[in-house]
């Protein structure tokens, strides 16, 4: 009887600890603390872009906005000259993989051997599953947008506004 109370303790401060995680997560990464935001149907994403020593580091979150769950998140980042050809690109697994509505995942993409020039495009693809339950198998959704790699200007206008997170 000992071993199946010990296993039943070990397994409840588990889980404790991976929603404790996720809350300070939540609490840590707010979209105030990165400049560029952009706003799309079923996300929100939000990074600054730093660069040193000919690296091009990207940090930021990703929010689901719209479904009960969202996993197998995927984001690269591509670098675009003025001439629109692909100068590097970079992709990351966000972790934790699974998040369920209006939670964050944080992210950090390093764009190597490059530095960032006026003109240049940051290209993002954002890949993913996501679902509200149910026997609709879910959605796989892959977006795409692009900004200035300057500014984090949008490059294509729509009625979203990135400001409200």
């Amino acid at each position: 009887m000992r071993p199946l109370i010990k296993t039943v303790m070990l397994a409840a401060l588990f889980i404790l600890s991976a929603c404790s995680a996720q809350q300070i997560a939540t609490q840590k990464y707010t979209s105030a603390v990165f400049p560029f935001r952009h706003s799309d149907f079923d996300y929100k994403i939000a990074w600054k872009t730093t660069e040193a020593n000919n690296v091009v580091v990207i940090d930021g979150i990703v929010k689901n906005v719209r479904y009960s769950y969202i996993d197998s998140i995927n984001l690269t980042v591509f670098l675009l000259g003025p001439d629109g050809k692909i100068r590097t690109r970079a992709t990351t697994v966000p972790a934790p993989q699974q998040t369920m509505k209006d939670d964050v995942v944080p992210f950090t993409v390093e764009l190597h051997n490059v530095s960032l020039k006026p003109g240049d495009t940051l290209k993002f693809t954002i890949h993913y599953g996501g679902g509200d339950g149910g026997m609709d198998g879910g959605v796989d959704s892959l977006s795409t947008f692009g900004v200035d790699a300057m500014t984090g200007a949008v490059l294509h206008k729509d009625n979203l506004k990135p400001e409200e997170w």
